[in-house]
Order: structure tokens, then C-alpha cells, then sequence
């Protein structure tokens, strides 16, 4: 809430472009922001394929090798620091704060998945599955 005090009327007249001037700072940051912000993640998501295209994972003893149509990697589990099951959802995470998005029912079967688990715990320091 903006106080003004209330004095002689002819302070107004001073006072009032003062505080006008101050205005478009909050336009700037609650308006302007998140929408050049989420002008940003769709030409992102438009122009970069392996941001929307399918992904495969390879967990083994290596690491996880991740393979999407146009790119290929494989990262080591000593690059993986922390495993966190939240939901249906497993998060395995970088040191970079990258994150790998492993939905449950991807597992083809019980068996599958319960490997997984083993293989996680097994290598990953932080895991809470």
C-alpha cells in the first residue's frame, strides 16, 4: 500500500509524478517478465527436437544410456547423485541439476522394474525409492 501524507493540496501536485514514475517497474516485473518467459519455452520447445521427441533409456551396470531420434549419450552412475521415487514418477538426478524422468509404468513388467531398483540402489548414493 503506497501512504501519501496529506498536506497542503500543492504537494500533490509534486508528489504525484513522482509516484507515477515507479509504475511501470511492477508492470515490468508481474507482466512483461513471464510473458517474454513463456514466449521463450515454447520457441524452445518449437525449435529444439529433443526437447519433444520420444526417449529411450538403457540402464546397466555402465550407466544410462539415453537415445532419442536425433541425439545419443550415455552418462556413468557416478555422475547420478540422487534417486527419489515420488509417485509413479522416478527422478534420478545430475550434480547439475539435470534430472532424468523415469515414469514406473514404463517397466514392461514387475521384474523389470524391481531389476531397476536393484541396479539404482546399487549405485547411487542418495536413493530413496
Amino acid at each position: 500500500m503506497l501512504f501519501v501524507p496529506m498536506g497542503d493540496v500543492a504537494d500533490l501536485g509534486v508528489r504525484l509524478p513522482f509516484v507515477l514514475g515507479f509504475l511501470p517497474i511492477p508492470a515490468l516485473v508481474f507482466v512483461l517478465m513471464p510473458l517474454l518467459y513463456s514466449y521463450a519455452i515454447r520457441r524452445l520447445w518449437r525449435t529444439a527436437p529433443e526437447m519433444s521427441e520420444p526417449v529411450t533409456y538403457i540402464f546397466s551396470e555402465s550407466g544410462v544410456q539415453t537415445i532419442g531420434q536425433t541425439y545419443s549419450t550415455t552418462v556413468s552412475w557416478s555422475s547420478i547423485g540422487t534417486a527419489e521415487r515420488i509417485s509413479s514418477i522416478i527422478f534420478l538426478g545430475t550434480g547439475q541439476r539435470l534430472f532424468y524422468v523415469v515414469p514406473v509404468k514404463a517397466f514392461e513388467s514387475e521384474a523389470d522394474f524391481e531389476g531397476f531398483c536393484n541396479l539404482v540402489e546399487k549405485n547411487v548414493a542418495k536413493c530413496n525409492l
